[in-house]
């Protein structure tokens, strides 16, 4: 606040207000000698949402939204603006004030440290490489001490030479180390985002300098005469494949950390590209070369490559049932495989997306498209499908490490997904996960504003009513909460040695150590939203006496019992928030994820205060 005064810009009174955000520089306040601090937005909003609570919630229209065309069952744009209480933060003391003099990054003195450090964050979310060739020990980092948010190279004690690793750095240094008091300063995320950038600059160029160097052969199979080269970062990682893995890893970087969707989609497709040139889509599972490594590094390229197409709303280049793709899924030898769902999952929710642009050029057309209605029926049937086989996941081993985490966290992800089909399209009161703000969709739609033949012929063509949307919203919604309720957080200290395995996984996490890679944080914002506006509706039908208004979203009620049905239902619906809202604070540490922490904190406020 004080900078602000000094530049002579208006202040929004918040902690850290948004011209110190923005600039990246240290919040302090300082009295104002002309009668007081400023109360600003934040004080007006908090009163106004103080305010809310003492009152009954306006009743919460299920009418379609007329400047979007498309059937929200949830409610209109002015519900969804109303939960806005502006960015507040859930604790006064959550950016503590930090000298330069004592900031400290995560570094690491080796690659054996590196590698390790990456089947801790990484692994158990994103597995791009074999399992681990040792025994896993517990995280050893280096705290570098700076005195400048700017990154210097000079001050790391080992700078690795291979894209992958580059790629890596880019993504590890993010994550606060664990005994750090100032890791969520403004400071200490200016310092981290630095070294980020300097890290990600560095492994796309080793990447085209990579290119440059001698190829060995076009295919990965080992010949007498052409042997293949390994990586040193991995003894069953083939060398050729460290500038596709470096590219999916910078694609995720773009993606959670600098939210950038349309360079996600340039690294993705530069990956797949790469990929596709070195024949790795053709492989042949009973061929003695087809390696896991081989097989992963081709499936996790394009999950992100059709993750990049679902978030820019676009086409694959090259679709996940192509006839010309005969690698097989990876396998973790677990209690179910989780690639045959995860590929179907997301193969459903881009088709998803595509018939959603459908809808919305219906009111363009002269004449309804004769089988669209079908096509909606069918869509639906199989995400229920793939939702209830993704509920059939029961595993009971109690086996630890990486490699163990890995699958059950990806057969979370892909009921997240699947049921992330089902919640339609999104609305954000801010610019998130590359969609327009609502507070500018009326002026965008002001041009073309929806005719009132155009909400009919809508209506008429999607084959659910309100009230049923409604209760698939609620049940997919409560399903992403669970998800995320239980996936399983990094281990620091997880080590293979036989005497430190008595700790649970998880057990022992940083206060400030993210809990993944948040690379579908819009599902859990989106899901946030839906039972939010569920919410407020239950407790209005409760203010009201009106239980019939909410009557579809009760479990089987009973005559006399649906009072206590519906205060049970809140109790879920808040509970479910919470756990959204946790999960996503806790992948704060990631730039990308820190703008819609912000939006939700108002949200709940509003909300659950």
């Amino acid at each position: 606040m004080s900078a602000c005064r000094a530049i002579k810009t208006r202040c929004d009174g918040q902690n850290p207000c948004t011209n110190c955000y923005n600039n990246r520089r240290e919040c302090c306040y300082r009295p104002s000698r002309r009668g007081g601090a400023r109360k600003g937005n934040a004080f007006k909003v908090k009163k106004r949402a103080i305010a809310a609570t003492n009152t009954p919630s306006p009743s919460l229209s299920l009418g379609p939204i007329e400047t979007q065309g498309l059937p929200y069952a949830l409610a209109n744009l002015q519900d969804v603006r109303d939960l806005s209480v502006g960015d507040l933060t859930s604790d006064e003391n959550s950016n503590p004030a930090c000298e330069l003099g004592s900031l400290t990054i995560r570094a690491y003195g080796c690659e054996a440290d590196l590698i390790n450090a990456y089947y801790v964050f990484i692994h158990p979310y994103f597995p791009v490489l074999p399992p681990p060739a040792v025994a896993q020990y517990e995280d050893r980092p280096f705290a570098i001490s700076l005195r400048t948010v700017q990154a210097n190279q000079a001050f790391l004690p080992y700078w690795p030479t291979s894209p992958f690793a580059l790629a890596l750095f880019a993504i590890l240094v993010l994550f606060p180390l664990p005994e750090d008091p100032h890791s969520m300063s403004e400071t200490a995320a200016s310092a981290r985002q630095s070294y980020a950038e300097l890290y990600a600059h560095a492994a796309m160029s080793s990447i085209e300098n990579w290119a440059d160097l001698p190829e060995p052969a076009t295919h990965l199979t080992s010949t007498a005469g052409d042997p293949t080269r390994w990586s040193s970062l991995h003894p069953d990682l083939p060398w050729k494949l460290e500038p596709i893995l470096a590219l999916v890893l910078l694609g995720m970087y773009e993606l959670c950390q600098r939210g950038n969707f349309s360079k996600m989609r340039a690294r993705a497709n530069q990956a797949l590209t790469t990929a596709v040139d070195l024949s790795l889509h053709t492989a042949d599972p009973d061929e003695p070369g087809c390696s896991d490594a081989q097989s992963r590094a081709w499936w996790m390229t394009m999950f992100l490559s059709y993750h990049s197409s679902i978030l820019n709303n676009s086409s694959p280049i090259i679709l996940i049932d192509d006839p010309r793709i005969s690698t097989p899924y990876p396998v973790f030898r677990g209690c179910l495989e989780p690639w045959p769902l995860l590929a179907k999952a997301q193969d459903t929710l881009l088709q998803t997306c595509n018939l959603a642009k459908e809808l919305e050029k219906e009111d363009r057309r002269s004449s309804q498209s004769p089988n669209l209605i079908d096509r909606i029926r069918e869509l639906n049937s199989r995400i229920s499908s793939i939702a209830a086989e993704s509920d059939r996941y029961r595993c009971v081993t109690n086996r630890q490490g990486a490699e163990c985490f890995a699958p059950r966290n990806l057969w979370a992800i892909a009921s997240a997904i699947i049921n992330r089909a089902f919640l339609g399209h999104p609305l954000f009161l801010g610019e998130h996960c590359g969609l327009t703000s609502i507070n500018r969709i009326d002026s965008l739609n002001s041009s073309h504003p929806l005719s009132p033949s155009g909400i009919t012929k809508i209506n008429s063509t999607f084959p659910f009513t309100e009230q049923e949307s409604a209760a698939i919203c609620l049940k997919s919604s409560l399903a992403v909460s669970r998800v995320f309720r239980r996936l399983t957080p990094p281990n620091l200290y997880y080590t293979d040695a036989p005497s430190d395995n008595e700790a649970l996984p998880g057990s022992s996490t940083s206060r400030f150590c993210p809990r993944s890679l948040p690379y579908i944080a819009c599902c859990q914002m989106q899901s946030f939203y839906a039972l939010t506006l569920l919410l407020r509706r239950v407790r209005t039908s409760l203010s009201s006496g009106d239980l019939q208004a909410c009557y579809h979203l009760l479990s089987q009620p009973e005559p006399g019992s649906e009072v206590q049905d519906a205060e049970r239902l809140v109790e879920e619906l808040r509970h479910g928030l919470e756990s959204l809202s946790a999960s996503m604070r806790a992948d704060v540490a990631f730039e990308g994820v820190a703008g819609m922490v912000r939006e939700i904190e108002g949200v709940c406020f509003a909300t659950l205060s």
